[in-house]
């Protein structure tokens, strides 16, 4: 008997059935072949080469980050070199790290984005190390590496020694001073030591720490700086650093005590629910203690010596000592500016990508004028020049009614953007306060001349002279026993404007400006909005009083019931 052939559908069915399992093993030898086959090994010096490629790259963990913007991501920043370069790895569920120094092994996509090159991985097996990576760590002293910091700039350091500011648990980047002693004039060496990745607790000023880390010159500063990693400072709690005391009359150095646990005596004052100490008409919020509320409401009105951490508040535009253990949102430990400029230098595309605001202390420049709109300005990160002083451009808000001195004190709240037009980072201020008093106005000399006069534009300054009318009906100030003189445009209300100060030397304080002369072929320079000192107000010049021989302190030098001015009147 004959069987019956199969028909077509069985047919199609079982060739079906064999591609399916052909595809299978396919995949199957794929996926095997992508689990066996490790990523090229690339030399850091050619990564562009591999852009959008899986590589290794193999070399010495210099510092890393975590969390690098503080928003609570899980990702970590390292810094890996071989002889060839420098990549950024950012790693995202990265697990624990190895000590500064080790010889790893990173894998991840290379990434070009807008001519900067970094890399970016994902998990566990990014970065794997042996223990015959491990480096040897040299314990010595900062007298060791003075001596000869060349030779210890190859190896991993142990130093110990006394931190010069106190560093918040959450602040990601930190430019300090490692001291041998706790007190910065008793000391004999002080070493550049920056801090990167957030401590996890407060580090107090004047602490004594130890730290592994490297060695490494810094060209902007001309100086060699000590790099560690914040979690891996450790704190000897067997030392107590002291506790500083502020000075009233010296605010402009309260904000090298910011974080710092000081002491502050003055009048303790209640308004409302808050408390302040003040001082001659200046305040500062004071929050008591857990526990130490009806103690401290007990001395209100009365003088008393408060300690707390020093803070900004940013409701109250003020500084605050903080005795209790809250974590206030409005009170902040104001980053530095130098600080921020360092994080820029080395992740200068993260900052501008991600917007995040950053709240700094910093100073002018230049004298901000009054204005309605946006106005573009620079910061700089000390009040005046110093060799090394690094200084960022700048757009602050309008309106602003009141003139922003060159070297005031600004704490501000700022994000970093990209300027286009002039190919750089820019701080873009979104809210400020000015942190202490004006500085002092720029002493002018005659003999500085235009050139030199010219550096104090738009600038408070102040210059001596004999105030002296002109025939249009204005004034100039004439240098004394000299022929040389600059237009004046005087305060209506200045007293130095009446006949008892005439053809007297006087100090005259105002707007140094700079205009075009009459023909347009030089340029001039009047003091606007000038004004002399009275002190004690008796309508008096302080610099007449000094001819005279009485008190500019006092109105009533004699003590006998006259005023100065009036006895001068009666003469």
């Amino acid at each position: 008997m004959v069987e019956p052939s199969p028909t077509p559908d069985l047919v199609m069915g079982q060739r079906l059935w064999a591609m399916f399992g052909v595809a299978i093993l396919l995949v199957a030898g794929m996926n095997a072949y992508a689990v066996m086959r490790e990523p090229d090994v690339a030399e850091i010096g050619n990564l562009i080469e591999h852009t959008n490629e899986v590589v290794r790259v193999e070399g010495t963990l210099t510092t890393w980050m975590d969390d690098p913007y503080g928003t609570g991501e899980n990702r970590v920043d390292l810094i890996i070199e071989d002889d060839t370069g420098v990549i950024e790895l950012r790693w995202y569920r990265a697990t624990d790290l190895p000590p500064v120094g080790t010889k790893v092994t990173a894998t991840g996509n290379v990434i070009e984005w807008d001519g900067r090159i970094y890399m970016q991985a994902l998990g566990s097996g990014a970065v794997s190390w042996k223990q015959s990576d491990l480096p040897d760590v040299v314990t010595t002293s900062l007298a060791d590496v003075a001596a000869d910091p060349v030779n210890h700039s190859d190896r991993v350091l142990r130093l110990t020694g006394y931190i010069g500011e106190a560093v918040s648990p959450d602040a990601s980047w930190t430019s300090a001073m490692l001291n041998d002693h706790p007190t910065y004039s008793n000391a004999e060496h002080h070493m550049k030591l920056i801090i990167s990745s957030a401590p996890g607790r407060w580090i107090e000023h004047g602490a004594r720490i130890q730290a592994d880390g490297l060695l490494q010159y810094d060209a902007s500063d001309l100086v060699w700086a000590f790099h560690v990693t914040g979690p891996e400072v450790r704190v000897d709690e067997s030392h107590t650093p002291a506790i500083d005391t502020l000075d009233w009359d010296d605010q402009e150095s309260w904000a090298y005590r910011s974080g710092a646990i000081v002491r502050l005596s003055g009048d303790l004052i209640a308004e409302g629910d808050d408390l302040f100490l003040s001082h001659d008409g200046t305040k500062v919020c004071f929050i008591p203690g857990e526990g130490d509320e009806e103690a401290a409401a007990s001395l209100v009105n009365s003088t008393t010596t408060a300690s707390g951490r020093l803070l900004w508040s940013t409701s109250r535009s003020t500084w605050c000592l903080d005795a209790s253990t809250s974590d206030d949102l409005d009170l902040i430990n104001p980053t530095e500016v130098a600080d921020l400029l360092g994080l820029l230098e080395v992740a200068p595309t993260d900052l501008i990508e991600d917007g995040q605001r950053h709240t700094v202390r910093l100073y002018a420049r230049y004298a901000i004028a009054p204005g309605v709109e946006d106005s573009s300005t620079s910061f700089a990160d000390s009040a005046s020049y110093r060799p090394g002083w690094r200084t960022v451009t700048a757009t602050v808000p309008g309106p602003r009614s009141d003139w922003i001195e060159a070297g005031q004190a600004i704490v501000a709240e700022v994000s970093v953007a990209w300027d286009g037009a002039a190919m750089r980072a820019r701080l873009m201020v979104h809210e400020m306060s000015l942190d202490g008093d004006s500085p002092d106005p720029v002493q002018l000399l005659w003999d500085d001349g235009a050139q030199q006069w010219s550096y104090s534009r738009d600038m408070q300054v102040a210059l001596s002279g004999v105030l002296t009318p002109d025939e249009n009906g204005g004034y100039r100030l004439v240098e004394a026993g000299g022929e040389r003189s600059i237009g004046l445009e005087p305060l209506p209300t200045s007293v130095a404007l009446d006949e008892l100060h005439a053809n007297t030397t006087l100090r005259f304080i105002g707007r140094w400006s700079q205009v075009q002369s009459e023909d347009g072929l030089s340029m001039t320079y009047p003091l606007a909005a000038a004004d002399v000192s009275d002190r004690d107000g008796d309508g008096l010049a302080d610099g007449l009083e000094a001819v005279l021989g009485t008190n500019p302190n006092d109105e009533d030098s004699n003590d006998d019931g006259v005023d100065d001015r009036q006895e001068l009147t009666e003469a």
